[in-house]
Parts: C-alpha cells; structure tokens; sequence
C-alpha cells in the first residue's frame, strides 16, 4: 500500500535524511518507489554532496500480501489461524492469498543486492543508501547472515531505523547494526 507519510513522518523523515547524510553522504541513492521512500530518498538526495539523482527501483518495495494487504495482523491470524505461522515457519511454500511467499520476496531483494554489489565495493560508488521497507529489509540481512526467516526478528525494524552494512568484500560481509534515528539532532 502507498500510505503518504503524516506531517510528523515528514518532519522525522527530513531529520533522517539530514542524520544520513552527515554519517555517510551517499552517492547513490536507492528508494522502493512508494511515496515515503521517494520522499525520503529526495530529502537524502537534497542534503548530499553532489545532490544524486534518486533510482526507484520497485524490486525494493515491501512484501505483496496479496488480499490480505490493508488488514490487521488480528484481521489476518483469524482468515488463516492454523496456517498462519507458515508465513515464516515454510516461506518456500506459504503464499497469502494472491500474495508472494516470503522466499519470492527475498529472491527478488538479493537479486537487488547482487546487481548493486559491484557498487558497494567500488570505493568511487559507495556509501549506497536503499529506502525501502521492514520486510526488504530483513530478507536482505537475513541472506547476508544465512539466517532462516525465522530468525529475521532483530532485523525487522521499526520506522526511523535503519540497518548500516558496513562491506561486502569477496561476498564477506563486516558488519549489520541496527541504527536509529537520533532524537536530540535537530
């Protein structure tokens, strides 16, 4: 769903990008094409040297739940209650209705890491920021750390967060933190 962001997700949202920016000043920027990771990404952009040209790439957007997209957690749980937990228990196999699985989604975000690997290690290329979704995310770390999709939780953050990889040198990976937004940077 393309949700717009609020009048505070706008504010928070100029204060990341201004916090990213300081910490990294990207030379590519990356955004799942759904309005607030188009914002985001143009206040990134905004505030970097150089001032790059955001890439929509659709690829990044989050998982499609198919009918259940819109619907509570509860409204969801009650439409499948002894089959629900497969979501992550079996993401080769469990599909929400009209929905993808949890490895069609994955596959389609290390497809995403592969193609811009060569930029990551480029000295001339990098820092690279992605704006995409909780669920994007954790499928990326989860590939990165060979983790079953059970074991995603740390990696499925929460608004105002972010994940900072640190390299991916001879496909080994440094290092995953989970990072925030800082509250005192105005």
């Amino acid at each position: 769903m393309d949700v717009p962001l609020s009048e505070t997700g706008i504010e928070n949202s100029i204060r990341l990008a201004e916090q990213l920016c300081r910490e990294f000043q990207p030379r590519y920027i990356f955004h799942s094409g759904l309005q607030r990771t188009k914002f985001l990404a143009s206040q990134i952009a905004r505030c970097s040297l150089g001032n790059p040209e955001p890439i929509e790439d659709t690829r990044l957007q989050e998982r499609d739940y198919g009918d259940w997209q819109g619907k509570s957690w509860d409204e969801v749980f009650a439409s499948d209650p002894d089959h629900f937990h497969d979501l992550i228990e079996k993401p080769e196999t469990y599909r929400p209705p009209q929905g993808e699985t949890t490895s069609e989604m994955q596959a389609r975000i290390v497809t995403w890491l592969h193609q811009i690997a060569s930029l990551a290690n480029d000295p001339q290329s990098s820092p690279i920021i992605a704006v995409t979704h909780s669920g994007p995310i954790a499928a990326a770390c989860g590939h990165l750390l060979n983790l079953h999709a059970r074991d995603w939780g740390p990696w499925t953050i929460r608004n105002l967060h972010y994940v900072a990889i640190d390299k991916m040198n001879c496909n080994a990976l440094v290092s995953v933190q989970v990072c925030s937004l800082q509250k005192d940077v105005l």
